[in-house]
């Protein structure tokens, strides 16, 4: 086991130092978290297309969730909160877990991993600063981190359980949970 994670973290540390972005520019599917609002995140879907978003969400000032139907199938679900005002707080995407789905879009019978994950997060954000190996029930993963004072986006199993789907956090440290009012 010590192997892979010298092997994971080799592969990660070749990757080009130029290409990392700070944590808090890191974008999702060409949005760029830290300074969108409910209606950028809405429209960019809309016009983007192969996003559906369920009737109980698209009513809500505060939560916005898509299920991808045609574009980025190896996503389950986008999930977006924001404060009262409408600024983004945090966003999940959370990846398909079933093997019969992942051969439709990988052509390969087993799902992502979070390796695989980091790894292209890395590509964006560069090294991440910490890795931890997670172990439930004879069964090892890693779950990967990258934070910093603005910013944290975490790599993980949903419930820490190997058996979940592989989820991305992106997260804002600082919360805004007061409402302004409009003059």
């Amino acid at each position: 086991m010590r192997r892979h994670l010298l092997t994971v973290i080799l592969l990660l540390s070749t990757l080009p130092a130029m290409a990392a972005v700070p944590v808090k520019d890191v974008t999702l599917l060409g949005l760029k978290l830290r300074a969108i609002n409910t209606n950028q995140v809405r429209t960019h879907f809309w016009r983007m297309g192969g996003f559906m978003e369920p009737e109980a969400s698209a009513r809500q000032i505060n939560v916005d969730i898509f299920f991808p139907w045609s574009r980025n199938r190896e996503l389950y679900r986008l999930e977006f909160h924001y404060d009262p005002n409408g600024r983004f707080q945090w966003a999940e995407a959370r990846y398909r877990w079933q093997p019969h789905k992942a051969v439709l879009v990988h052509n390969r019978p087993t799902p992502l991993t979070t390796d695989e994950i980091a790894r292209r997060l890395a590509e964006q954000l560069g090294e991440p600063k910490s890795v931890t190996l997670r172990q439930f029930a004879n069964q090892r993963y890693r779950s990967y981190e990258w934070e910093d004072d603005t910013m944290q986006v975490r790599v993980d199993r949903l419930d820490g359980d190997p058996t979940q789907p592989v989820y991305v956090l992106y997260r804002l440290k600082t919360f805004n949970y007061v409402y302004e009012e409009q003059n």
